[in-house]
């Protein structure tokens, strides 16, 4: 049987979409945990044309970690930067990564994030809202209460 959600299945919410889809199937409930409705929400933004971007910051105790989850999820080439720089120019600029803007950017957990990565936090957000206003896309922000 072909697949035809393939590309979904390496981004990082693919088991909690599953699992949300199937237990909303099973028992037709529309109560969502915080982490279905961001699932949801990403299936509904790829559907709309944007490309989703997860940010856990509660899965960044780095900037290093932070960097190796949005370069896979924006598909950036080998030699993109690390740094803020060259961030703005891939979400801002646009034509860097194969996945290109407008996005939907998801912000989880960003009031539970490691203090030490708040100025890098609200900076990778400014950034985003600044790719926001050059190519449209959209900002959610969702805490799971962990912590």
């Amino acid at each position: 049987m072909p697949r035809p959600y393939q590309q979904f299945e390496k981004h990082p919410l693919w088991p909690v979409i599953q699992n949300a889809v199937g237990e909303l199937v099973k028992n037709n409930d529309l109560t969502l945990t915080t982490a279905e409705a961001i699932a949801v929400g990403f299936l509904v933004s790829k559907a709309g044309g944007d490309n989703p971007i997860v940010i856990d910051w509660l899965k960044c105790d780095s900037t290093d970690e932070f960097y190796d989850s949005i370069f896979t999820q924006c598909e950036a080439p080998a030699w993109h930067g690390r740094n803020l720089d060259a961030l703005n120019d891939s979400w801002v600029s646009g034509d860097i990564c194969a996945l290109n803007p407008p996005y939907s950017f998801w912000f989880v957990n960003r009031l539970s994030a490691d203090p030490s990565l708040s100025d890098f936090r609200c900076a990778v957000e400014g950034i985003a809202s600044e790719s926001v206003a050059a190519h449209g896309g959209q900002i959610h922000r969702a805490e799971s209460g962990r912590r």
